[in-house]
């Protein structure tokens, strides 16, 4: 055998493998050659050292060029390698080439020694596939893998030239098939080979020439498509394996050849061509010849595939503006709409068996997978859901359609049942992944991953713990610009907490303020973290809260709160929160129903001045108004079914009518001035206001139809200079009203008829100021001021003799006074006090009382053992007396419950009788009932009761002071403090009250006990070594232990739900100190939670 008979495989396919077989040199080539090199070799000796003249021989020959290594790919066949380069050397002589593989990444080589008949030699400018199927071909598996092959001339060694990385996985299922699909992991579209179960996904071109529309042929051997590599867009083929590219079309005019598809028996391609905005349809043989133009359109046409007979050749083609699938007889070029209508259908792909044919179509609204059965005529939806589904394709035994989606948002492979049902996701990447077409055979190569550079994690709301950490994606990037998803391994950097698995837990009672977690990838034993940091104070949002009072108190008496509301706070007392509120923060002016059932009045809410109605049987109260403006001075109709009131949410203060029920809210007068202070009269059917329309405040007054409530005939009362204002209807059909016409505010009286004149009710050096009066009366009560000091008087306008209810100077100065008003009957007077109080004195007794305050007392907070609940004592409800020398209301309390995240409170006791009020309650959702204290005849005693405030039992019953009952937690025994030893002691007891004991017994006073969670201890504080001090004991008395010390007061302990910690309020000499503090059972790890300010001071904490 001589050079020219070195033969290399032209078909390399599964069925038939040649290796090369490159012969050794004749042996008397190799004697010739050994001859020449020994005449160079002497010319060489004999040319001295002579200069000048021509260049010596051995000038001439001593350069010898390097031998190269170009080309290399790696293929595969079933289980075997095709190794395919080519090598060429600068004299043209023979190559000796030497193979390696790597298993470690390129880290080490071993030699390749088991390619049957291939001995190494190759002649300059010649090609090898060789085929290689390794010995150990078992061990490879799943290895990262490099080719490199060395090269040399006898003389001098060239480079040698490495393949890119690959790895081998041989399939469990070697029936699978394989998918040929588009990909956008690279910089532009690329080529990918996998099994149709989605495993082995490996890049056959690198998308330098821009490669689209990749179709493998149904034998899987091919794999046909386009490239832009030498025109704009021509036929190529490859093997499946990447190898032995063709180009089958040459565009010689700009012509664009697009979407090819194999016949079923892989031998022929139809394809689309477009040039200059025509489209043809056309068929060319595998092999590149034969090609034949079927029919030109002067419409866009679109993914020929054949008929699996081969008869015809089925297409999208857009008419009207929607697609269409046509069918077209391969030889006759007849032509007919296959489906159709006013909607898009596309892609179609005909089942290997030709009995079915798959499309998408959107007519629903979105693309969606449909499938027309042949035989029964009939078409079934297979996906229906919000996204784009595209490019089915039926799986080589037609078992399958595979499809690209927009369910993950870029474009993915999924494959489904051919019958419907749920789709496997097949690739999964951040990239595009489309044009997926299936064939027969099977994929052992995998794409090696390139180096890990980075890992991302997505952002992911936090609002609590536990944290599913598997909701935060994890992207690797990688060196190539690609990237994954992945799943990460957590770890806890700092910040304490648990985590199992992907849960983490964070731990409520961490010193650190924020918590960092570690999310960690690993690949090749390279590693990459990211970390994320979420606030401790997030994290515990949702856990157990501690709740407590909180209030401010006043200068004299820095030890009682003024003003109390339950607040909320984490365990860490970050994220407090106020869960209850006051109806109103201040109080402005009110009005009586005619019925006398009602009081309306005005006051502040959430920044707003809005109005509020109470039943004066009930002492119930109901927000009417809820806006961002100002509703104020509300005033009853005569019937009391309507209150009339001023609102400036159209932007000046208007008059506005509602039902006394907040509904039906309407608009009474409309203009650019501002009304105030409505007056209704007796028969209802006028209506007294005042404006500003003159640029002074006047009366005015109205008719109000009875049927509809709306004004008309408007009809100046007052003239003038001077402001007139609160008009009010007296005896003789005349109008009150008071006037700074005459420089101090005075009363003054007009009457309704034409040209009367006004005449004054008061005089003197006070203002009189607010007059009231019920309608058609001859008394009015008003207040009565002067600097800054406060009275009220009632003034008979008929003889002008006035009588004090409060003269000037009784009150303390700065005491105001505002908007009196009689009750119908007169036997009382309401009025406005401080802004913070509602208040009606008694014209006979002379008692005063708090009707409606601004500041309220909601305190004593305890936590239902679930955590939902909160039940506490408040006087928010109830009337109480008001002390007008001490300016202070003695009010009675009940026992409320409230949703621990804020809501609605329900009142649960009514005090009446001989029981005055209920404090510090406790439920046992075990008993099912509220222990409290209640006061009987000015005593102190245990109660029991249901959450409805029933079955009300005294447990207690004997002349000391029984209070602060908390329940065990199993609802058996009650624990409280007693005084009938004469100080303060703890006693426990039975839930009904039997089985007395004493459990604390010394001189000082131990107060506010409390149970662990498992029952065995009690926690409470006591002065027995000094200021006041947390122990904890048994439940039985014994096992007394400190667990605080200092010079703080510390009080009102409370165990936590995990009984890891307590909770307990402590100051120095006053509220004004300390705060709120946790210690461990054991008394270790003191700290503070919260501090008091000058705006809360913190009691009465519960877990």
């Amino acid at each position: 055998m001589n050079l020219n008979e070195i033969k290399i495989s032209e078909k390399i396919n599964s069925r038939e493998i040649k290796s090369v077989n490159i012969a050794r040199p004749p042996a008397v080539f190799m004697a010739l050659a050994l001859s020449w090199l020994l005449m160079v070799m002497a010319a060489c000796c004999g040319c001295g050292g002579g200069g000048g003249g021509n260049e010596s021989v051995v000038s001439q020959y001593s350069s010898n060029g390097l031998p190269s290594v170009s080309s290399l790919k790696i293929g595969q066949t079933e289980e075997n390698l095709l190794i395919s380069f080519s090598v060429s050397d600068p004299e043209s002589d023979i190559c000796m080439v030497k193979l390696y593989y790597s298993s470690d990444r390129g880290a080490t080589y071993s030699p390749i020694t088991d390619i049957a008949g291939f001995s190494g030699a190759m002649p300059s400018g010649s090609t090898a596939v060789l085929l290689w199927k390794p010995l150990n071909f078992s061990e490879l598996n799943l290895k990262d893998l490099k080719i490199k092959v060395g090269i040399s001339d006898g003389a001098a060694e060239g480079a040698a030239l490495a393949s890119d990385l690959f790895s081998i996985n041989i399939p469990a299922n070697k029936a699978v098939g394989k998918i040929a699909f588009m990909s956008m992991r690279g910089v532009s579209r690329q080529i990918y080979i996998m099994n149709a179960d989605g495993t082995n996904q490996y890049r056959l071109t690198d998308g330098a020439n821009d490669e689209n529309f990749a179709a493998i042929s149904p034998d899987g051997n091919k794999i046909v498509y386009t490239s832009a590599g030498n025109s704009k867009s021509d036929l190529y083929i490859m093997d499946s394996n990447g190898l032995n590219e063709k180009r089958l079309t040459v565009s010689a005019s700009g012509e664009e050849y697009l979407y090819p598809s194999f016949s079923p028996d892989s031998s022929k391609i139809a394809f689309i061509m477009t040039l200059d905005g025509r489209y043809t349809l056309g068929v060319i043989n595998a092999d590149g010849s034969g090609l034949s133009v079927i029919q030109t359109f002067d419409t866009a046409a679109y993914y020929p595939v054949f008929w699996p007979n081969q008869t015809r050749i089925a297409f999208s083609m857009q008419e009207e503006g929607k697609n269409k699938i046509y069918i077209i007889d391969y030889e006759s070029k007849s032509m007919a709409a296959f489906i159709a209508g006013n909607f898009n259908v596309n892609y179609p792909a005909f089942s290997p068996d030709g009995t079915k044919l798959a499309f998408t179509s959107d007519v629903d609204g979105d693309f969606e997978i449909l499938v027309r059965d042949l035989v029964s005529n009939t078409i079934s939806k297979i996906t229906d859901n919000a996204y784009f589904d595209a490019y089915p394709r039926f799986t080589a035994d037609g078992s399958n359609i595979i499809f690209s989606s927009r369910q993950s948002g870029a474009n993915q492979i999924y494959s489904m049942s051919a019958e419907g049902g749920e789709a496997v996701r097949l690739t999964n990447t951040l990239n595009e992944e489309f044009f997926a077409t299936a064939g027969a055979g099977y994929v052992i190569f995998a794409p090696p991953r390139p180096l890990l550079k980075s890992i991302t994690l997505s952002d992911i709301n936090i609002s609590g713990s536990p944290v599913d950490l598997s909701k935060i994606k994890c992207s690797a990037f990688y060196e190539d610009n690609t990237t994954l998803s992945v799943t990460p391994v957590w770890s806890v950097v700092s910040g304490g907490g648990t985590l199992s698995g992907t849960s983490y837990v964070a731990d409520p009672y961490s010193d650190t303020d924020t918590v960092i977690l570690r999310a960690s990838y690993t690949e090749y034993d390279i590693t990459r973290t990211n970390d994320i940091k979420v606030k401790l104070s997030t994290l515990i949002s949702n856990l157990r809260k501690i709740f407590m009072a909180a209030g401010y108190n006043t200068a004299s008496d820095s030890n009682s709160l003024v003003e109390s509301n339950i607040y909320s706070a984490n365990s860490n007392g970050s994220g407090l929160t106020q869960v209850t509120f006051n109806d109103t923060t201040a109080l402005i002016k009110a009005a009586i129903s005619p019925d006398g059932t009602k009081i309306a009045y005005s006051g502040i809410r959430d920044g707003n001045i809005e109005l509020f109605v109470m039943d004066l049987k009930t002492y119930k109260k109901r927000r009417l108004t809820s806006n961002s403006s100002s509703d104020d001075e509300p005033c009853f109709t005569a019937d009391s079914s309507k209150i009339i009131f001023t609102s400036n949410r159209e932007g000046n203060f208007e008059l506005y009518s509602m039902n006394a029920d907040g509904s039906s809210q309407t608009r009474l007068t409309n203009n650019a001035y501002d009304e105030s202070s409505p007056y209704v009269a007796k028969d209802g059917l006028m209506l007294l206001y005042t404006s500003n329309r003159n640029g002074y405040d006047k009366v005015y007054a109205s008719l109000i139809d009875p049927m509809s409530g709306a004004l008309s005939d408007e009809t100046s009362v007052t003239v003038g200079e001077g402001n007139d204002r609160n008009p009010c209807f007296i005896s003789g059909n005349r109008v009150a009203f008071e006037s700074d016409r005459n420089g101090l505010s005075q009363l003054f009286a007009v009457e309704l008829s034409a040209g009367s004149e006004p005449k004054a009710l008061t005089s003197g050096a006070a203002n009189a100021l607010h007059p009231s009066s019920i309608s058609g009366d001859n008394f009015i009560v008003y207040v009565v001021e002067n600097n800054f000091q406060y009275g009220l008087t009632i003034l008979n306008t008929d003889t002008l003799q006035t009588s004090d209810l409060f003269s000037l100077g009784k009150l303390a100065a700065g005491y105001s006074i505002a908007y009196p008003f009689f009750n119908y009957n007169k036997n009382f007077i309401f009025y406005c006090s401080l802004g913070a109080h509602l208040l009606f004195t008694s014209l006979t007794e002379g008692t005063t009382y708090s009707l409606v305050r601004a500041l309220n007392k909601n305190s004593a907070p305890s936590v239902s053992p679930d955590g939902t609940e909160i039940f506490y004592h408040s006087d928010i409800d109830n009337i109480g007396f008001f002390d007008i020398g001490q300016i202070s209301s003695i009010s009675m309390y009940d026992i409320y419950s409230v949703p621990a995240a804020g809501g609605e409170r329900v009142k649960i006791t009514s005090a009446s009788g001989d029981i005055t009020g209920y404090y510090n309650p406790s439920y046992s959702s075990a008993a099912a009932k509220i222990t409290a204290t209640a006061k009987v005849n000015e005593n102190l005693e245990i109660y029991v009761f249901d959450k409805t405030g029933g079955s009300l039992v005294n447990l207690t019953n004997n002349p000391a002071a029984d209070v602060t009952s908390k329940f065990s937690p199993d609802g058996s025994k009650i624990v409280f403090v007693s005084d009938r030893d004469g100080n303060n002691e703890i006693y426990i007891m039975n839930s009904d009250g039997s089985g007395l004991a004493n459990l604390t017994n010394n001189a000082k006073n131990d107060t506010d006990p409390n149970f662990s969670p498992d029952g065995k201890k009690i926690v409470f504080s006591s002065d027995r070594d000094g200021p006041g001090q947390i122990y904890t004991m048994n439940a039985d008395g014994t096992g007394l232990a400190r667990i605080t010390s200092g010079g703080l007061n510390c009080f009102e302990p409370c165990y936590s739900p995990d009984g890891r910690k307590i909770v307990f309020s402590a100051y120095t000499s006053s509220l004004s100190d300390g705060g709120v503090f946790t210690v461990n059972p054991d008394g270790t790890d003191p700290k503070v939670i919260l501090r008091n300010t000058t705006a809360l001071r913190f009691i009465s904490p519960s877990w």
